[in-house]
């Protein structure tokens, strides 16, 4: 049986949106690395929702919220933080879900692997 921890990548996709989903696919590529499976909504998503009406960028937020309580850890991927990353950050706060950067990624699974061992 395949199994990872669920890990939230949190990264911008309004405004430069082609651009912010290639850089998407390298962070998931990152956390997958580091042990977890990637849960990237903007790179699903935006396979049937257009970010550019309101009501369908509300929609895709809302829904990535609902898989973020499913999540182990939320992964920041940049230090510039959007509104739509702050939402998710504020909740991943509110559920007690740990949140990390991309440079401590690594680090923290590390000490829940040894963590585990003990």
């Amino acid at each position: 049986m395949y199994e990872r921890p669920l890990a939230y990548v949190c990264s911008p996709l309004k405004g430069e949106i082609e651009a912010n989903l290639s850089k998407a696919k390298q962070y998931a590529r990152r956390v997958f690395e580091a042990g977890y499976e990637p849960f990237v909504p903007h790179l699903y998503y935006t396979g049937f929702l257009n970010d550019r009406k309101a009501e369908e960028r509300q929609a895709g937020i809302a829904m990535g919220l609902n898989h973020l309580k499913k999540c182990r850890i939320l992964v920041v991927c940049t230090d510039k933080i959007s509104d739509g990353m702050l939402t998710e950050i504020n909740e991943a706060y509110r559920l007690s879900i740990p949140i990390v950067n991309l440079s401590g990624l690594q680090l923290y699974a590390s000490i829940m692997t040894q963590t585990k061992k003990k």
